[in-house]
């Protein structure tokens, strides 16, 4: 597999980025959810 882009189809590094970056996007997603439904206990 190739590094770098060709004309018929994007490398190695592109596809990598494009997973990571969907990764990414995905636990951001759950760990908002996460946080706004955590309730903090009341403060004495």
């Amino acid at each position: 597999m190739l590094l770098t882009n060709t004309e018929n189809s994007y490398g190695l590094i592109a596809k990598l980025f494009h997973w990571i970056m969907s990764i990414i996007v995905i636990v951001m997603l759950v760990v908002g959810f996460l946080m706004d439904n955590y309730i903090e206990p009341p403060l004495k």
